[in-house]
């Protein structure tokens, strides 16, 4: 097992063994470079990184140096391709960062702590790599805000709830971690005032001063001075504990589940002076009210005059926007002493104030957004949290993606820290049905629930609420024929949110026309696409694709590639299939786009560059399967079988296995479509009977000779019509290999014979191959100079 420790320095270890180097730092830092960004890296990426001032090829030759080495020591552990590279997600290879992240996730402060030794790679520069330098800067800054974030929680959780002792042991480890912390200090301070211990609480203060003064030189703030004047003149303990500020937060009607990293982050950004706008921006369902609420929640005593919460989802324009603060204030117009409108007086009023504004569901107010401007200008000490469909357009505003919860994706990770989707899912069941027991047999349709749902809180919550009628197999079956089972009574939920569509249909109402259109053309994609693509199958230009990414409809990985959540997928295709015309013409482009990435790559393929175009086609594969089934069911045959012989090159390369099912689905796709024209019996149909060999063909390859000689003696007469010498080649072959494997040689030389005469004559993009199999034929009959010439 590879194990990698970052925090305080670095060392590695393969199965407890310590690695005392790699060859040079920059081989270090590009595998815990890997190991943090799991996912695989293109080498020009990789070597801007590491070698920022070079040449490109003196970059790319230290990268191929690097490589090499790391490959030598770590080949198990490593995916390293022709253009990228990557960790082996297949191996057991840890990290801390990741463990950290996850335990923090769960909730696991202590854990998490016993992990946190120091900086992240405190003490590892590379101080010729700028980028390099800048990556591992924003990763300590990261994870530090993490730690320091989810330990202020803690001690502000351990201090409502009275476990001071516990409190006090936090404080002294973040103190540890952030000296210049002064709100640690003034918790320590607290706390030794509220037990009594004036002298230990006065020396604490003088040692804030002086840290604040030779470090920052400042004086501490006015509530620590504050607290200090109050300390010092004996005021009894118990009057110590301030009453917390004025709040009209809702109060939960159910528990909050994981998001601890959000929180965080999020807690320690309301905190930030200059931050004065943070926008939680996700799609509606994603659970970005409640992790507000939370979040203003654990930083009531952060602000001075108060915390409010805002609705803003029933407004009908910005103007909304000052009377709903005013109401959520309850602040009444002065209008007989002052003449001042209301906008003038509650801007009057802020200015004053310590107060954090949490405006829920902004996105009516964006592109329209003066008022806020406005408070954000006169009241300086006011910040605001909003929650948003889309960003709200602000230079001021700092934009925070909410996305699903963490889900499963095998089997063992149902328990690891973190897994969020999964204990929101059992916590709702439990609270539907009372009583109800969730089996071991339940687990893998628990998480296959939350992946259909992509981790969105509000999917998974109405899925769980079914557990009382229906078992989470059966919930997983009626989720994978309509999202629309995805809905509640529930009179105490909001109606926005009592179905998916509602939500859906409340997201679709705020786009334009335009918008709409190019929204439903996307949804013709299948598990991503890249932009390309977007321009010339839909017809999206990137204006609209930033748009409808501002509104949380269309997402941006890391990879560069976008995506659109699968249930919003769903929803946008029914959009597409009213407009049938257009419909037909998108899913025309599309098919045609995706096939000619196969097709145009043949020679490729079958050439040198056979690796790293197969990887360049790997991406695609969710849109090409749709495409090539499209067109086997709509194309003309000629055009059909074309496609189809050019697919049978990439999965000799992609994979076999793959290559049979490829195949057997198209045949039935093409069965299915041919039943329902009314041709009762598809068999003699090319197309067809096109996949059907080809899905012999890798039956074949992987010895299974049984299957592949049945189908091929089923098709062997029907291809014997003219125009179909290829796939006749094939289906010899297959029969000639399959001979063979049985001990007869006579009748497998004939039927391999004969398949090279066609392939060659009819240019089968896999003919070479016959010869590999005749002449392995000739050596198994001991005819070993005839064997040679052959391959």
């Amino acid at each position: 097992m590879l194990e990698i420790r970052t925090f305080g320095g670095l060392s590695i270890r393969i199965d407890g063994r310590l690695i005392g180097g790699l060859g040079s730092k920059k081989a270090e830092a590009l595998l815990v470079y890997l190991m943090v960004d799991r996912r695989q890296h293109t080498r020009d990426e990789l070597a801007t990184l590491l070698w920022p001032e070079s040449t490109e090829q003196h970059a790319s030759t230290s990268l191929r140096v690097v490589l090499s080495v790391l490959r030598k020591n770590l080949a198990d552990y490593l995916d390293i391709c022709r253009d990228s590279a990557g960790i082996n997600t297949d191996t057991s290879a840890y990290i801390d960062v990741i463990d950290l992240e996850q335990k923090l996730a769960g909730g696991k402060i202590e854990q998490a702590l016993q992990l946190y030794q120091g900086d992240f790679l405190q003490g590892f520069h590379i101080q010729e790599s700028v980028e390099f330098e800048n990556w591992l800067q924003w990763q300590q800054e990261h994870l530090r805000v993490l730690i320091t974030g989810a330990l202020h929680r803690a001690i502000s959780r351990a201090i409502e709830a009275g476990e001071y002792a516990k409190a006090r042991t936090l404080i002294q480890r973040l103190l540890e971690i952030e000296p210049l912390d002064e709100r640690a200090y003034y918790q320590s301070i607290f706390l030794h005032g509220v037990e009594g211990e004036r002298t230990a609480a006065l020396t604490q203060y003088e040692k804030c001063c002086q840290t604040l003064r030779d470090e920052l030189g400042v004086e501490p703030s006015e509530e620590l001075q504050e607290l200090h004047e109050r300390i010092q003149r004996g005021d009894k303990p118990s009057t110590l504990i301030p009453p917390l500020p004025e709040n009209n937060l809702p109060a939960p009607q159910t528990s909050f589940i994981g998001r601890e990293t959000e929180l965080a982050e999020i807690g320690a950004l309301i905190q930030d002076p200059t931050c004065r706008l943070l926008a939680l921006v996700g799609p509606g369902g994603s659970g970005k009210t409640r992790l507000a609420i939370q979040a203003a929640g654990e930083a009531l005593r952060c602000f001075r005059d108060g915390t409010f919460f805002v609705p803003l989802e029933s407004a009908d324009s910005q103007d909304y926007l000052i009377p709903a603060i005013a109401r959520a204030l309850q602040f009444t117009l002065d209008s007989l002493i002052n003449g001042a409108d209301l906008r003038t007086q509650i801007l009057d009023y802020l200015g004053k104030k310590s107060i954090l504004l949490v405006l829920d569901g902004c996105e009516r107010m964006a592109g329209n957004t003066g008022d806020l401007l406005g408070i954000l200008e006169k009241a300086p000490n006011v910040r605001v949290l909003a929650t948003s469909r889309q960003r709200l357009g602000l230079r001021s505003e700092r934009a925070f993606p909410i996305e699903g919860l963490r889900v499963p994706q095998t089997a063992e990770e149902m328990y690891s820290d973190g897994m969020d989707a999964v204990r929101l899912f059992r916590e709702r069941a439990e609270q539907a049905g009372a009583g109800l027991q969730l089996s071991a047999a339940d687990h893998e349709p628990i998480a296959r629930i939350c992946r259909m749902v992509d981790g969105m809180p509000l999917g998974i919550e109405l899925a769980a609420a079914w557990t009382p009628i229906l078992s989470p197999p059966e919930i997983a079956q009626a989720m994978h024929k309509s999202f629309d089972f995805l809905s509640t009574t529930m009179c105490d939920i909001p109606e926005r949110h009592r179905s998916l569509r509602a939500v859906f249909e409340s997201s679709w109402l705020l786009l334009t026309d335009a918008l709409r259109e190019a929204f439903s053309k996307l949804a013709i994609f299948r598990g991503g696409f890249v932009l390309e693509a977007t321009q010339q199958v839909a017809g999206v230009n990137l204006e609209q694709l930033s748009a409808l990414m501002n509104r949380s409809l269309v997402h941006r990985a890391q990879s560069g590639r976008f995506s659109i959540h699968s249930l919003l997928q769903q929803y946008a295709a029914e959009k597409l299939a009213e407009q049938e015309a257009l419909e037909k013409e998108i899913q025309d482009r599309f098919c045609r786009y995706f096939v000619n990435i196969v097709t145009q790559r043949e020679t490729d393929l079958m050439g040198p560059r056979m690796l790293q175009v197969r990887d360049e086609i790997r991406w695609e594969m969710d849109n090409i399967r749709a495409a090539v089934n499209w067109a086997s069911a709509h194309w003309p045959e000629q055009s059909a079988r074309e496609m189809i012989i050019s697919l049978v090159c990439f999965y000799a390369i992609h994979g076999w296995q793959e290559g049979v099912f490829a195949f057997r689905d198209l045949a039935q796709t093409r069965q299915a479509v041919l039943i329902a024209r009314g041709r009762r019996d598809p068999s003699k149909d090319p197309v067809f009977l096109s996949a059907r060999i080809h899905q012999a063909f890798y039956l074949c390859n992987l010895g299974l000779i049984t299957e592949s000689d049945e189908i091929s003696r089923e098709c062997l007469e029907e291809l014997r019509q003219p125009g179909l010498e290829r796939e006749l080649s094939v289906c010899l072959q297959n029969l000639g290999v399959n001979a063979s494997y049985r001990g007869e040689y006579e009748d497998s030389q004939d039927l391999l014979e004969e398949a090279i005469i066609l392939g060659r004559e009819y240019n089968h993009v896999m003919w070479p191959s016959y010869l590999f199999w005749l002449g392995n034929l000739y050596f198994q009959l001991g005819e070993y100079e005839q064997g040679l010439l052959t391959l």
